[in-house]
């Protein structure tokens, strides 16, 4: 089935991996509906009404209903807005059990944000496939994913070794530093939900604080526990263009690399 990439990348927006099926990629599109739905479903079934807690601004009438607050989950429009339709009425006892921390929530919450980027990877994929460009060795979607989980490693696919090395260590340095003066505490969901929507795009680090100082209880108040969480979303964000970078050297495809390569030793 034809598709225009801008329909192609909106309809994977709400439906994870229908247009990977429409443009005949069944496989990548079951990956798709797994790695995102499969991902909120699977936070969402611990936290329920905890994750509207996320929320920048609790959103009120048709709003309710469209959490465009809930970031980076709204990235997974689709499971995002259903269960948002299937929220339960306000209620003083409810409230209550919203704010109540809840053992794994930490995981739980990575999952459920890691399925709105997931998803919008996944629609930038349908994106490439419905523009009919020719194949490359790595799909550009794929370099991004990669970049995005472990930062420099998109560049590495892509060919672009040493430059994957230097940019993706400094990221990961800058986040260590981040978990390190913060003394473990800068990089915590449930405290900090607005910061960590930034911080969510170095895939590796917030997969460490969620498993090992999220979790951690905070004996006394970290001096530079602010510049720590300031650290962590300055990683996020440097990483987040490096995703564009990655992106864009994969669609220059392996003879622009070694173009770049041959320069780079004259």
């Amino acid at each position: 089935m034809a598709l225009s990439p801008l329909n192609a990348a909106w309809i994977g927006l709400v439906v994870p991996g229908l247009p990977q099926f429409l443009l005949g990629k069944p496989l990548r599109g079951i990956l798709a509906l797994a790695s995102t739905v499969g991902l909120f479903v699977l936070g969402f079934s611990l936290l329920g009404e905890r994750l509207w807690h996320l929320q920048a601004v609790q959103g009120s009438g048709l709003l309710r209903f469209f959490p465009i607050l809930l970031q980076p989950e709204m990235g997974n429009a689709g499971a995002t807005i259903a269960a948002a339709v299937l929220r339960e009425t306000d209620s003083p006892d409810l409230l209550r059990a919203v704010l109540l921390p809840r053992d794994g929530e930490h995981l739980a919450m990575l999952a459920t944000g890691f399925s709105g980027i997931a998803s919008v990877l996944w629609a930038s994929d349908a994106f490439w496939l419905a523009s009919g460009k020719p194949k490359l060795r790595v799909p550009p979607a794929a370099a991004a994913a990669a970049g995005w989980l472990v930062p420099g490693l998109g560049h590495v696919l892509a060919g672009q070794k040493s430059k994957g090395f230097l940019v993706g260590g400094a990221v990961l340095a800058v986040f260590a530093l981040a978990l390190f003066v913060s003394g473990g505490h800068g990089i915590d969901r449930p405290a900090y939900p607005f910061w960590w929507a930034a911080q969510a795009f170095c895939g590796v680090g917030v997969l460490f604080a969620a498993l090992v100082t999220g979790p951690m209880q905070m004996d006394s108040y970290p001096e530079l526990l602010e510049l720590g969480i300031v650290l962590g979303a300055v990683a996020g964000l440097m990483n987040m263009m490096l995703m564009t970078d990655a992106w864009a050297v994969a669609e220059r495809g392996d003879d622009a690399v070694v173009r770049d390569a041959e320069e780079a030793q004259a």
